[in-house]
């Protein structure tokens, strides 16, 4: 009951069948891996090539869900304070821990709960800490965050985060079902079905748990995101399940 964990965090571990059991195997793993990581460091360190080997260590998506059956006990991990899990672009689904590991670049010890960064981002990032020059034409929905790294100071987003879900989410889907696109600019999430059945907007600056839609007290931002959106899914490829979708 940690109040890190947030009113989400407490209602979903109120069902797990057997936490306990759960917990000991999800630790262990965690455990394991952290073992595992740290030999791969030393051996950096052995070498003499820490400082000359950028280490990123995150996740692709939110905490799997214990009711997913063959994951019962890999569903023990905490999205902290934020909504649904894995395979959800609600926070919790996608809003994930990043570690950088540089030394004599990125300062040691220091932490960053502000830059919003984005998978997209680690292309453009790492040719830049490389010098190394990207293919001629090519375009990114991604930003170089690379001064924010090696200074520590806040990278100010540009561009926006943009999100698309095509199938059923696992676990409630009162709570973790989101609508069909979502794309977050700054502090605002705008998560919506192209049908107009569904509009979710959110403050995440003042609601990180996206459990206040604001969506019509805020036509015209919901009207402004919703275009960047659409006009970012019509660069996608074609998906026999985006039409299926409901």
């Amino acid at each position: 009951d940690h109040p890190a964990f947030g009113n989400w965090e407490r209602e979903y571990i109120k069902k797990a069948a057997d936490p306990q059991k759960a917990a000991k195997t999800y630790y262990a793993s965690i455990t394991d891996l952290d073992e595992q990581v740290g030999k791969i460091l030393d051996a950096l360190d052995e070498a003499g090539q820490a400082s000359n080997t950028i280490v990123i260590f995150s996740s692709d998506n939110g905490p799997e869900d214990y009711t997913t059956h063959s994951a019962r006990n890999a569903g023990l991990g905490s999205p902290g304070p934020f909504r649904a899990r894995k395979r959800s672009h609600y926070d919790g689904g996608v809003r994930v821990p990043l570690l950088v590991r540089w030394p004599g670049h990125v300062p040691a010890g220091s932490t960053d709960t502000t830059s919003l960064l984005n998978a997209v981002d680690f292309a453009p990032t790492l040719a830049a800490l490389a010098k190394a020059k990207l293919p001629p034409g090519y375009q990114s929905d991604g930003e170089d965050f690379s001064a924010a790294l090696a200074s520590g100071a806040i990278h100010h987003r540009e561009k926006p985060m943009f999100w698309e879900w095509l199938f059923p989410v696992t676990g409630n889907p009162e709570q973790y079902q989101p609508p069909l696109l979502a794309i977050r600019s700054g502090g605002w999430k705008l998560l919506f079905n192209p049908d107009g059945s569904r509009t979710e907007l959110y403050d995440l600056s003042s609601d990180p748990e996206e459990r206040t839609n604001l969506a019509e007290k805020h036509p015209d931002k919901v009207a402004d995101l919703k275009m960047k959106a659409l006009a970012w899914q019509g660069t996608l490829p074609p998906n026999r399940h985006r039409t299926n979708w409901s």
